[in-house]
């Protein structure tokens, strides 16, 4: 069973370098830990806290899992570079969606507090970009 889910995720991987499947291998993992956690979010968010499908910050993550689930597939394709840029930058642009959103109707505190979210997302990047910094 396993191997059968193994040669469909990467079957366009097998005959590049090792790295790459790595690579990808690591973007499929993470897809799917990243998509299992936004369910949980949106659950929170949407049912114990009886805010709605339609809150603003559950519109945000499930485009982020929209985004997130075509950069899945770009990684099945064979195109796991592209697919590493698309995984990540929903992530940056949701947080400052919700900062900026959250800014107008709660205090400022908790708004602030949605920068914590960078972090994150800054060693996300440098996983998946094989990078030692993220920034040069």
């Amino acid at each position: 069973m396993f191997t059968a889910i193994n040669s469909f995720l990467f079957s366009r991987y097998q005959d590049r370098d090792y790295r790459e499947h790595q690579k990808a291998r690591v973007i499929v993992i993470m897809y799917f830990i990243i998509a299992v956690a936004l369910l949980g979010v949106i659950y929170g968010i949407a049912v114990l806290q009886g805010k709605g499908f339609g809150n603003v910050s559950v519109i945000g993550v499930e485009l982020v899992e929209v985004v997130l689930f075509a950069a899945f597939l770009l990684t099945i394709r064979g195109y796991n570079n592209i697919a590493a840029h698309v995984m990540l930058f929903p992530l940056i642009m949701v947080v400052w969606a919700i900062y900026f959103s959250t800014t107008r109707t709660e205090d400022l505190v908790t708004a602030v507090n949605t920068l914590v979210y960078v972090y994150p997302i800054i060693g996300v990047a440098t996983i998946i970009s094989n990078k030692r910094s993220v920034f040069f």
